[in-house]
């Protein structure tokens, strides 16, 4: 039933050696050393020590992130225009791709859900830095393998839908903060698609895991079709969350934040900390800087400034349900982004 690339699970076994285990609370993260891929499992059953694997771990490569950098993508970790480099300390690991235009820094951290004595998900932190000599634009998608819902036909559940056994999108100003993949036991994975420590995905597609593996960036979404693609991909779900390309300057920083982990009623929030690097502040880059003078497609300039838009709404948001009031440093700062904001648009 499972993948086309199954060969490869031979590989992982052999490469096994090559990995290495963190652990905290009921949580352990693999990472292969080798692939620069993670297995992430939660300890079911405490007394047995029982762990159950959250993302498919037959065969890790099949989750992965991939860069978009001025429209061609890269697959991280299989790209040799990247070239990486893997460590850990005490209680986080992180995974390095670099090239000549672009550094990704990747982190592991692990977080418990609201509520929680323990430690029961993990937050994983993408830093993108333009280290070229121009500016360019920059994106990133993390394709996950999902299974744990794929044997009692639910595959995932978002929002209202709490059966979700068709290709689905979400996109805009959506307002679903989580998904899940439901499984017959208390063990079901959950990702958080908004709310504190949560960069919002612009886009986040469910489907066949073969369609979104091979469709590139995007695919199409068909609601009526479902999660197979006879006869290579039989029942075998996936989704893959976007954030989509905006203009990053030169020596900027973008950071995408990612929390995951066990379906728990209080899903997860962090308060991550900064980047040791100096780096512009967490919004699109572009609010920062001017649009390049004599730039004939225009539509990536606005798309970027709509996601600025959201993402300051989403901040407004976030202090209104919390009751804090802005301080006058907040209103400033985001008088001043509203200002910029106003000033690219006389440019389109």
């Amino acid at each position: 039933m499972k993948r086309f690339m199954m060969i490869a699970a031979a590989l992982a076994i052999a490469a096994a050696a090559d990995a290495f285990e963190l652990r905290e609370g009921r949580i352990k993260l693999v990472v292969n050393e080798q692939t620069a891929r993670f297995s992430l499992y939660y300890l079911a059953d405490i007394t047995k020590n029982v762990y159950v694997p959250l993302l498919y771990d037959q065969e890790p490569r099949t989750s992965f992130p991939s860069l978009s950098l001025d429209g061609k993508v890269f697959r991280l970790g299989d790209s040799a225009e990247y070239r990486y480099t893997i460590g850990k300390g005490e209680k986080e690991a992180y995974i390095e791709y670099r090239s000549s235009f672009c550094v990704v820094r990747q982190t592991f951290s692990f977080i418990p859900s609201e509520g929680s004595d323990m430690t029961d998900g993990i937050a994983i932190r993408f830093e993108l830095e333009n280290v070229s000599d121009r500016d360019i634009t920059v994106g990133i998608r993390y394709l996950l393998d999902t299974y744990l819902g794929e044997k009692n036909g639910k595959h995932f559940s978002v929002g209202s839908r709490d059966k979700l056994a068709s290709e689905y999108s979400l996109s805009g100003a959506f307002e679903e903060r989580k998904f899940t993949t439901p499984s017959d036991t208390a063990t079901s994975y959950a990702f958080m698609l908004a709310g504190e420590g949560v960069t919002k995905p612009d886009r986040v597609l469910f489907a066949n895991w073969k369609r979104l593996y091979d469709g590139g960036w995007a695919i199409d979404i068909v609601p009526t079709r479902d999660f197979n693609l006879y006869p290579y991909s039989v029942n075998d779900s996936a989704v893959a969350v976007y954030y989509e390309p905006v203009k990053l300057r030169k020596g900027a920083i973008r950071t995408v934040s990612l929390l995951m982990g066990i379906d728990a009623p209080g899903g997860f929030t962090a308060k991550l900390p900064d980047s040791p690097t100096d780096r512009e502040p967490e919004l699109p880059s572009s609010v920062l800087t001017s649009p390049q003078s004599g730039s004939v497609d225009r539509s990536v300039d606005v798309k970027t400034d709509l996601i600025a838009i959201r993402e300051l709404l989403d901040r407004l948001q976030m202090k209104l349900n919390s009751g804090e009031t802005l301080t006058p440093e907040e209103t400033a700062e985001f008088l001043t982004i509203l200002e910029r904001l106003k000033k690219r648009k006389e440019s389109y």
